[in-house]
């Protein structure tokens, strides 16, 4: 797909990662009327999204797996890794009154995430257009992607995808705009980039 082919009207919009900068983004842009189940996530690899959206989130962020990995804004914050998904919540904990080995929010934070789940779900029956963005990956996994949401997805959608990856000259997708290109700091802070990749397309509002 040509990214004009994605300057439309859709009736929801859900970053899949890797990082919180989409989200950022869409939201800054006001196209994020509602929260998705990754804005606030680290997903480290595509294959971990994938797995989780064809099992219907099942063992999401259970407490058994979680497994801490680093302090987040001077300590305020503590990031636990999902080690069955591969998916770090970075935002979510915040200490106090969290701690390395307690967490007191957990079943606060599991039912923030069990509704997202919920809603996209629903949207994902539902819903005519449904816009996914995610940043970074392979090709293969991408197709993977493509593959999966044709099954969970009614209506139509369209992804657009970030990557410095290799691609294939005539890359066999049916749903996904590509762009190419060095994945940075920089870039994700830049907002004169999503400024343009985000130019002519506006979301329903609930």
């Amino acid at each position: 797909m040509h990214i004009n082919e994605l300057k439309r009207r859709y009736s929801a919009i859900y970053s899949l990662g890797q990082n919180c900068y989409p989200s950022i983004h869409l939201r800054r842009l006001g196209l994020r009327p509602f929260a998705g189940f990754l804005d606030w996530n680290l997903s480290h690899s595509l294959s971990g999204v994938n797995r989780l959206i064809k099992n219907d989130f099942h063992n999401f962020l259970l407490l058994e797996n979680l497994a801490f990995t680093n302090y987040w804004l001077d300590g305020k914050e503590l990031a636990f890794l999902d080690t069955l998904n591969d998916i770090e919540s970075v935002h979510d904990f915040k200490s106090p009154p969290n701690t390395t080995t307690s967490l007191p929010s957990y079943p606060e934070v599991k039912a923030k995430y069990d509704a997202r789940i919920k809603r996209f779900m629903e949207n994902a029956n539902t819903c005519e257009l449904i816009l996914f963005v995610r940043l970074g990956g392979t090709y293969i996994e991408i197709k993977e992607l493509e593959e999966i949401l044709e099954e969970k997805v009614k209506n139509q959608f369209h992804i657009l995808f970030i990557t410095e990856a290799s691609i294939p000259k005539e890359p066999k997708l049916t749903h996904t705009c590509i762009i190419q290109t060095p994945i940075t700091t920089e870039l994700c802070l830049e907002d004169t980039f999503w400024n343009q990749v985000f130019e002519g397309i506006t979301v329903e509002t609930p």
